[in-house]
């Protein structure tokens, strides 16, 4: 399932017909000399390299050859048809075989020759000639397969007090003493404990106070939480709007999250919550980061916006897990367009976040290409009341107040 996420232009199936793929293609396996593919066959499948080398041999005796390592790997070998080529094996290889009608019977509102002619590219040129989306893919996917992603680090201030979590022993006083070191956290963290939405009934002005009184655990929540803030920024001029508005919006379904989860009769930490809605775009910011290996996407907004639909879920996750934070804020990374999603019987943040954002979405023009509300399975799962569009505008205007807190908690 994840070797074929990676490839095009499969990665643009849904993921249920994705898992039916993956349940019935098998690898194929080859000797050197084999003959994948023969020149003017019309045979209606697409073939992908997985491991070894192969040869591309054109009428006129000019051969092309690379290995899975080259990024035209990640597309379909010889894709014409009748095919330019004679395709064969230069040493033991491993490839997908997958039939074209297939797609159609799993996903019938998908054609695959259609599909497949969103990649359709002369054959002479599809070895020197990409696109800044697919450069920037390919260049994202090379490093994250040599473990070499340039990826958000969080402050140093949730790393230190990452590492303090891990003492047995730590009380209120040690943690707060790591927290002063940082004086704009220390404030938002008094000023959190001070909120109603933390049960700040009488005042306090000390850290340590303010640690006793939220709980080591929700204070490690928040201080993530707080310090996340700063990944939302960037030097290129082109993209401070965009950034922006990402944090706006992440900001927003953080707020929602920590809301709804404190109506879920404690099913769900509204604290953790908080960090999920934070977290659920993270990989947009690397991604973002990245441009400046194809400065040219800025000036497209809607092959930007597809190059960050494909990328966002696979770098969320990665982020997520690189900063060794739960495994359950990596799933919402990577699953939170995932509106189908149907993993267990009970309600987790991956729901939350989901129904979260649909309720940021009412209401904008953005509604118009989601599902409704009622027609996801998160919705069932955390049976909040009549989750329709209308009552989700009712919902929010009711705890409005709450939210508007909570997102000033989070500061601009």
């Amino acid at each position: 399932m994840a070797e074929l996420r990676r490839l095009n232009p499969l990665r643009d199936l849904d993921r249920k017909v994705l898992n039916d793929i993956a349940n019935r293609v098998v690898v194929v396996r080859a000797a050197p000399g084999e003959v994948l593919l023969d020149q003017g066959s019309r045979e209606d499948i697409s073939l992908y390299l997985l491991e070894g080398r192969i040869s591309l041999t054109a009428r006129d005796g000019k051969v092309n050859a690379f290995d899975h390592t080259n990024p035209q790997a990640l597309n379909p070998i010889a894709r014409l048809r009748p095919c330019q080529f004679r395709v064969a094996a230069t040493s033991p290889v491993s490839y997908l075989r997958i039939d074209n009608a297939m797609l159609d019977t799993l996903q019938p509102k998908y054609d695959s020759s259609s599909l497949l002619s969103s990649y359709e590219v002369s054959e002479e040129t599809e070895f020197t000639e990409m696109s800044a989306d697919n450069r920037l893919m390919i260049r994202i996917y090379q490093d994250l397969n040599a473990d070499q992603l340039i990826l958000p680090t969080l402050p140093q201030v949730a790393l230190r007090i990452g590492r303090a979590m891990k003492d047995p022993d730590l009380d209120a006083n040690t943690l707060a003493k790591v927290i002063s070191a940082d004086p704009a956290i220390a404030a938002k963290l008094l000023r959190a404990a001070n909120s109603p939405r933390f049960g700040g009934k009488t005042a306090i002005n000390t850290l340590s106070n303010a640690i006793a009184r939220l709980g080591l655990s929700t204070t490690h929540t928040l201080v993530i939480s707080f310090a996340v803030q700063e990944l939302f920024r960037t030097g290129s001029g082109t993209l401070k709007q965009r950034m922006r508005e990402l944090w706006r919006h992440s900001r927003r379904v953080a707020a929602v999250c920590h809301v709804l989860a404190t109506k879920l009769d404690g099913r769900l930490d509204p604290a953790f919550a908080l960090l999920a809605g934070l977290l659920h775009d993270i990989g947009v910011v690397a991604v973002l980061g990245y441009i400046r290996e194809c400065p040219e996407l800025t000036q497209d907004a809607k092959v930007l916006d597809d190059a960050i639909a494909h990328l966002r879920p696979q770098l969320g996750g990665a982020i997520v897990r690189r900063w060794h934070l739960p495994e359950e804020l990596a799933l919402v990374a990577q699953e939170s367009d995932n509106w189908e999603r149907d993993a267990n019987t009970h309600p987790d943040y991956v729901d939350l976040v989901l129904i979260a954002q649909l309720h940021c979405f009412v209401g904008t023009t953005r509604m118009q290409e989601l599902p409704r509300i009622d027609q996801i399975p998160a919705y069932h799962k955390l049976a909040l009341g009549e989750l329709t569009p209308d009552f989700s505008l009712h919902l929010l205007e009711e705890a409005g107040e709450e939210i508007r807190e909570v997102e000033q908690l989070l500061g601009g």
